[in-house]
């Protein structure tokens, strides 16, 4: 993002903090855009407001709002990353019907085995399809992209 690389030439410095602020605020705000303009949901609502500043935090005063931006950034940021990625996947399996087809008897295998159950028809293109079913299909993408992960932090523990 492009806050992070914001240097301090102004004379005064909470003239270029606030400035700083809306920026951040302005860019996550942004990138929370693309990411339901592109179809995906956020885990969570945006949280505008960074509320009184509370000295108990372990922030300083005069970075307040910012800390509450990168706070905001460190949830956006990985949202907007697994619904790319799942884009990205969801384009490569429409290269062929085949494909599609195989990846959309592994996606009702995969909720038939886990309980998940209920119909899904995938389409060529995925702006034909319902909501319903494209969340049903990156349901399964999660799934497996956490299986993952698992898999492989299990291997680092038993290495260990």
């Amino acid at each position: 993002m492009l806050w992070r690389n914001i240097p301090s030439t102004r004379s005064s410095r909470s003239v270029t903090l606030e400035i700083t602020d809306e920026i951040m605020r302005a860019e996550v705000v942004a990138a929370r855009g693309t990411l339901v303009a592109m179809g995906g949901r956020p885990l969570r609502p945006l949280n505008y407001e960074p509320g009184p500043w509370d000295p108990s935090s372990g922030r300083l005063e005069e970075f307040h709002v910012q800390t509450h931006w990168i706070e905001e950034a460190a949830t956006c940021e990985p949202d907007l990353a697994r619904w790319k990625a799942f884009r990205a996947a969801q384009i490569a399996v429409r290269e062929d019907k085949a494909r599609l087809f195989k990846h959309e008897q592994q996606i009702l295998d995969y909720r038939t085995k886990h309980g998940l159950g209920g119909p899904i028809i995938l389409h060529l293109e995925p702006g034909q399809q319902t909501k319903l079913i494209e969340w049903k299909e990156y349901q399964v993408f999660q799934h497996r992209q956490l299986a993952k992960k698992e898999a492989k932090a299990g291997s680092v523990l038993a290495k260990a």
